[in-house]
């Protein structure tokens, strides 16, 4: 049975550019990791694990998501630019060259990977896109 989670993650791999998307809870007000138990929403193409959703949250609601490696699904990304929303990051593997996108809302993180020969330039728009159709559809995020 799909959720409507899934369902939008799907909505989020969209054309086949992304390699891996998810949606993940931030959980606003919550002040301590341990209160997020169950921190993903739904992923699809991305074997986000527990702690790396926790420690992803942590860190960005901290504000220390690009002052060290972001692990998401065993990969390692080093955050390169940091704007109001929104952190994009690369793909540390030499042999698997990509990136990350990791878009803030009000209650969600929404998480997106691509890799070569997709470049950032054309999967982060579709992430910010994504995350315009969502905001539609579930109300203000």
């Amino acid at each position: 049975q799909q959720t409507a989670w899934d369902r939008h993650v799907a909505l989020l791999m969209g054309n086949g550019s992304l390699t891996g998307g998810a949606i993940v809870p931030i959980l606003p007000g919550t002040a301590s990791s341990a209160a997020r138990k169950n921190v993903i929403h739904a992923q699809k193409g991305l074997s986000l694990r527990v702690p790396e959703a926790v420690a992803l949250v942590d860190s960005v609601m901290d504000g220390k998501v690009h002052k060290d490696y972001v692990y998401l699904g065993g990969q390692q990304y080093m955050v390169t630019t940091v704007t109001e929303s929104a952190y994009y990051g690369k793909a540390m593997s030499v042999t698997a060259p990509g990136g990350c996108a990791i878009v803030k809302t009000a209650e969600l993180l929404i998480v997106a990977t691509f890799a070569s020969p997709v470049v950032a330039a054309e999967a982060i728009p579709q992430v910010h896109r994504f995350c315009d159709q969502l905001a539609t559809m579930i109300g203000q995020l």
